[in-house]
């Protein structure tokens, strides 16, 4: 079976560019599995054969493999450390290089709740203390469904569940059953599409040249073997100015070489400055 799962990979890789042969076995036999269900597949050697003849179950297959379950202030310990703890700071040392962009990239963003997450959280600090600064946000991921969904800013109830109610009538809208975020949040969030295992740059293109003050790479890592762990990691270590924060899932760490590249600041979640 798992020759049959790598034909299927080599075969995704060369129609598509998006290798996923890094990513962790047992998560890949379960997505697998169940677009051979959908399709009524009796085998991964009819699902490979119903592949080669299907264009759209190529796209169905690399959104099932990107899927990501996510929220607005999705492990609130970290956005409440970082609000109280690192922005004071953050925006002190802004202040005095006479520097008012805040750079940040929200690496495999899926549908967009953290990339506006923390423009919401950057928006509400700068208006309480009256600065200047401006949030920059690159959000990036390879899912082009996701993406498009991202863009519109419309979210059901249940991404909403941490989020303040202050917070939820002070920049949404209600659509129907559902919450449109402001226009104002939304152009403070740039999405483009952008492959995490790609090595020949160390930052998405939309950002020109990478530099920034703070990269979200949370619950990513963990779908990857450690090889590929590494690959991201030094394309995460290479787009931070120096001193800059990486913050990464609850269950994961900088792994290999990039253990002495990083500090961690607290034991209380996942939040690393770049040495």
């Amino acid at each position: 079976m798992q020759e049959m799962i790598d034909q299927i990979l080599v075969y995704l890789r060369d129609r598509t560019g998006h290798d996923f042969s890094g990513n962790q076995s047992s998560m890949i036999m379960r997505r697998l599995k169940a677009r051979l269900a959908t399709v009524g597949a009796a085998s991964h050697q009819d699902y490979l054969d119903y592949l080669k003849q299907d264009d759209n179950e190529l796209n169905n297959l690399i959104e099932s493999l990107t899927v990501n379950v996510t929220q607005f202030f999705r492990d609130s310990l970290t956005w409440e450390y970082l609000n109280h703890q690192l922005l004071p700071g953050i925006f002190a040392e802004k202040a005095k290089s006479n520097d008012d962009a805040l750079r940040i990239w929200s690496a495999g963003c899926a549908s967009g709740e953290e990339a506006y997450s923390a423009a919401l959280l950057f928006n509400e600090y700068i208006e309480k203390e009256k600065l200047n600064t401006v949030p920059m946000i690159f959000a990036t991921d390879i899912n082009h469904s996701m993406l498009n969904f991202a863009r519109s800013g419309i979210y059901a109830s249940p991404s909403l569940s941490n989020m303040k109610y202050g917070i939820l009538q002070k920049y949404f809208s209600p659509v129907e059953t559902k919450f449109e975020i402001s226009s104002e949040i939304k152009s403070y969030v740039s999405f483009s599409k952008y492959d995490m295992l790609e090595q020949a740059t160390h930052f998405p293109s939309e950002s020109i040249y990478g530099a920034f003050d703070m990269v979200f790479c949370r619950n990513l890592l963990i779908y990857f073997k450690p090889e590929p762990q590494e690959i991201i990691l030094e394309k995460l270590y290479h787009s931070l100015t120096h001193r800059g924060l990486l913050i990464l899932g609850e269950s994961e760490r900088p792994v290999g070489k990039f253990k002495g590249k990083f500090q961690e600041l607290t034991n209380m979640c996942r939040i690393y400055r770049k040495l």
